[in-house]
């Protein structure tokens, strides 16, 4: 069921501001509790997923912050941004899933101890979230992914022991492109944040909401709408994302192209290409976010993103599936100098003909999606 709209930031009753527990907002953050399942506490609904992670750091106040070389560019760019000014040492592992470096880095490390991942990753690697947790749980230290790849509809890293989960609803949950959210999934475990103290804390109002509040990070009623909106189609729009972006994956490894995929969720990781190839797209998008209904190419712009170096990312949406195979094909038959490759072209089409039997249109002609 959808919340209800209430624009009125003032309670009647108590004449105290309701920044912190607008109708709309509660209601969604107990839709999305109920989503991420009996492993998870509480959720706080946040202006976007890079404001979700900005107040994990608020209200854990960690004094050491561990991550990997795949966890997301932009969340590894922000822990350095914050790291002088909040005093916390910021270590970075080739890979979480090596134990016995992370063991090593915990055995030095100041509490509270916060590591952070992606699961899966940009990669496409799915993280053992219960061994790591279960090891950083041993040295007192608490475990937060992001999720924002696939959703929460394929990962829900807290009920493999993971202390929080944040993820950006601009993507796969509100599904278009058009709305700023984030959420905080917070496990039992992190209970104490709410008992922690705080100055001047205001009566009847626990320290997590004192903590967002005097952050500004309160999502808009309208937007904590569309996020419950999301939620009763996300499923229907996981499993056509997922169809899709499997078919793309099939057809470009066998045409021998270097992808990778987690195997679910619509986004596809390229290798080896160029980021000039993107502005030979006729359908594919290049401004916006993935996640969406609509397809979305993009690019790392620098090698220093990750040690890979340059890499392309594809989001395939919810369009017909021969239009997007055929505008991957005919982008990648472009070479860095612009010239145009009709073997390229001919490969992926004859790779998806022989998977699936079809065949896939001319990109540079119109295509009728209602022709079957």
């Amino acid at each position: 069921m959808l919340p209800k709209i209430n624009f009125n930031v003032v309670d009647v009753e108590t004449t105290r501001y309701k920044r912190t527990h607008n109708t709309a907002v509660a209601e969604t953050e107990e839709l999305l509790r109920k989503a991420y399942g009996d492993s998870c506490w509480k959720v706080v609904l946040c202006n976007s997923g890079q404001e979700a992670l900005n107040t994990v750091l608020d209200l854990v106040q960690p004094r050491t912050v561990i991550v990997d070389d795949e966890t997301y560019f932009e969340l590894r760019f922000n822990l350095l941004y914050h790291k002088d000014w909040m005093k916390y040492k910021y270590v970075q592992l080739k890979d979480l899933d090596d134990l016995n470096a992370l063991e090593d880095s915990l055995k030095e490390a100041e509490g509270p101890i916060l590591v952070c991942g992606d699961n899966p990753t940009t990669f496409g690697n799915w993280k053992d979230v219960e061994e790591i947790s279960g090891l950083v749980h041993r040295y007192g230290g608490y475990v937060m992914m992001d999720n924002s790849i696939v959703s929460l509809f394929y990962s829900k890293p807290l009920k493999q022991g993971a202390d929080i989960c944040v993820e950006s609803y601009t993507k796969y949950v509100t599904g278009q492109g058009d709305t700023f959210a984030g959420g905080i999934a917070l496990a039992p475990s992190m209970k104490w944040l709410d008992d922690k103290p705080v100055p001047a804390l205001v009566p009847g109002m626990k320290s997590i909401m004192w903590i967002v509040s005097r952050r500004g990070n309160v999502a808009h009623p309208l937007a904590a709408y569309n996020v419950a909106k999301g939620l009763e189609t996300l499923r229907v729009r996981m499993l056509q994302h997922t169809k899709s972006a499997n078919i793309v994956f099939d057809v470009l490894a066998a045409s021998g192209f270097t992808v990778r995929y987690s195997g679910v969720g619509g986004l596809i990781t390229l290798f080896d290409i160029k980021p000039d190839f993107c502005k030979y797209f006729n359908h594919f998008v290049t401004v916006g976010t993935f996640g969406c209904a609509y397809s979305n190419a993009d690019f790392f712009r620098s090698d220093t993103y990750y040690t890979v170096g340059i890499c392309t990312r594809l989001s395939i949406g919810l369009e017909d599936i021969r239009l997007l195979v055929a505008d991957i094909a005919y982008a990648l038959s472009f070479g860095s100098d612009g010239h145009y490759d009709e073997s390229v072209y001919s490969l992926i089409f004859h790779s998806y003909k022989k998977l699936y039997g079809k065949t896939i249109p001319n990109s540079t002609e119109y295509f009728d999606p209602t022709v079957s």
